[in-house]
């Protein structure tokens, strides 16, 4: 299994790549990139075109689909892998090794996808997901069909639920005062 971190976001909210900013006294992508270590023998970072030209510790995949959400950063991910991908959006800092594990464990390679659902919230949790290659011609159609919620063409696609036991964990980073709600 790849792992990738997705940080191919525009990061408007924050005012500032989210990639970069330190918490718990570290780039954000390295967080999520030492988390999916603990379960991945590669990790890729999606970025965008203009990230593509700075320097990271990890090899890059360029979203081939720019200003068109996750959707178009998964899609490119897909293109070039040929294993199931494990993606973790960048600023998710407070998902564990344990929630990618209980993921993993839950995934079976004859499902295109398996990501956490929030019942209380009736919402996926997409950007902590697994997707398998033979998503790729499904999700594309979806794609060209219009469809840029990864929410929406997880649905679609009758992908697996994983219930999200503490929504806490999944608290996304987009705005600096969401940096300071953190508590570990």
């Amino acid at each position: 299994m790849t792992g990738v971190v997705m940080m191919g976001g525009m990061s408007t909210r924050m005012g500032q790549d989210k990639s970069r900013l330190h918490v718990a006294g570290k780039p954000l992508y390295e967080l999520a990139a030492q988390k999916l270590a603990t379960c991945c023998k590669k990790i890729y970072l999606s970025v965008n075109a203009r990230q593509a030209h700075e320097s990271w510790d990890y090899p890059v995949v360029v979203d081939q689909y720019p200003g068109q959400g996750p959707l178009g950063g998964i899609l490119s991910c897909l293109k070039t892998s040929d294993e199931s991908l494990l993606i973790l959006a960048v600023d998710m800092p407070l998902i564990e090794p344990e929630h990618l594990q209980v993921l993993i464990e839950a995934h079976h390679a004859t499902q295109m996808a398996t990501a956490y659902f929030d019942r209380q919230a009736d919402r996926w949790e997409g950007m902590l997901s697994v997707w398998e290659p033979a998503a790729l011609p499904v999700l594309k159609a979806l794609f060209d069909n219009g469809h840029r919620s990864l929410a929406a063409c997880l649905s679609r696609m009758n992908a697996q639920p994983v219930m999200v036991q503490d929504p806490k964990h999944f608290l996304n980073l987009n705005r600096m005062e969401d940096v300071t709600q953190i508590t570990w």
